[in-house]
């Protein structure tokens, strides 16, 4: 009966873990210093590294040319990198920009006394829509947006432009919404059609854009972790940071802790899928248990590893004294499982 089991298993088909899509990583320097004069490209204000590098550290940010108020320095902020990338016609979900914002000084220029210099007024942030007063236009967009996300309305943040302000205000009791986003993905700033009736009468039609942010639950190393080290809970800490849709889920602290690094994890850098891996599990020659299922009949064999394999990997193994390898799945140090299933 093992024997026929184990035959059987050589026809099970090997389901492979996909693997996590490469990401190149922009890293927003605090301050930085450029000739007076030139263009500012992505180069100038940020450390980048990955597939796209090339691409984007030519990117302009600023052009001397078009800004005459131009002092001694500007301020490159993180939404600016994201949106000349957008611009440029990179995909952002294939793009991780981090850090808040680059002081950009340039050579030979004099700095303004503080006297003369003007402060700019502080730039509208996205909110939570609150849903406790009359329903209106607005909080029917804050619904239906949590719901494509598949999250609570307190766990998104909507940020509309002024010029929509009266039509989101429109009392939407007694009335239908129709929202329809205008894109097929949630970027961080969406258009989106809304249609508001009342009965077969259409009262209003607009295409508004929204900012948008989503609560996220994200891990972060608390210390720096060396390149193929395992990850133990004591190596992370675990936090919320706001992000936009597009950008790449962070991994979760079940997957991350047991896991090995691929590189060097900074402190205090987020981690993300491509950040780590599943430690190896079984070398060529190691003794795996193997739980073999079929049916209602569970046999437990021990069985040699022919290869090197990963935690949820399929590795070849093969009974001492037998010719016949069979595949299983491993699961965890030194265990399989296969399942079989026996003609009817």
């Amino acid at each position: 009966m093992t024997k026929r089991l184990f035959f059987i298993a050589a026809l099970v088909l090997v389901v492979l873990t996909p693997r996590a899509i490469a990401q190149t990583r922009v890293a927003l320097k605090s301050s930085a210093r450029a000739d007076a004069g030139q263009p500012v490209a992505i180069a100038d204000v940020a450390d980048v590294a990955g597939p796209q590098r090339d691409q984007i550290i030519a990117i302009t940010l600023h052009d001397p040319a078009s800004d005459t108020n131009a002092g001694a320095w500007i301020e490159i902020d993180a939404d600016r990198v994201r949106k000349a990338i957008e611009s440029a016609g990179i995909d952002l979900r294939l793009v991780a920009v981090s850090g808040s914002s680059c002081t950009l000084r340039f050579k030979g220029v004099r700095a303004a006394t503080p006297a003369s210099v003007g402060k700019a007024p502080p730039k509208p942030e996205p909110q939570t829509v609150d849903l406790d007063g009359p329903p209106t236009v607005r909080t029917s967009v804050a619904r239906r947006l949590s719901e494509l996300l598949g999250v609570a309305p307190t766990e998104i943040k909507l940020l509309f432009d002024e010029a929509d302000a009266s039509f989101l205000a429109m009392s939407s009791v007694g009335r239908r919404v129709s929202v329809h986003p205008a894109s097929s993905g949630l970027a961080e700033r969406v258009p989106v059609r809304v249609m508001l009736f009342a009965g077969d009468k259409l009262l209003g039609e607009r295409t508004i854009r929204v900012e948008l942010l989503v609560r996220r639950r994200v891990v972060t190393a608390s210390r720096t972790i060396t390149r193929r080290e395992e990850i133990s809970a004591g190596d992370v800490v675990e936090n919320v940071r706001w992000m936009p849709p597009s950008a790449q889920r962070p991994a979760s602290l079940e997957r991350i802790v047991g896991s090995v690094a691929r590189g060097r994890i900074a402190a205090g850098q987020l981690i993300e899928p491509a950040d780590i891996e599943a430690p190896v599990v079984a070398r060529r020659g190691d003794i795996v248990v193997v739980h073999a299922l079929c049916g209602g009949v569970h046999v437990e064999v021990r069985a040699r590893a022919m290869g090197t394999a990963r935690d949820g990997e399929v590795v070849e193994l093969r009974i001492d004294g037998s010719r016949k390898a069979f595949n299983a799945r491993m699961n965890g140090r030194g265990r399989a499982v296969m399942i079989t299933h026996i003609p009817g």
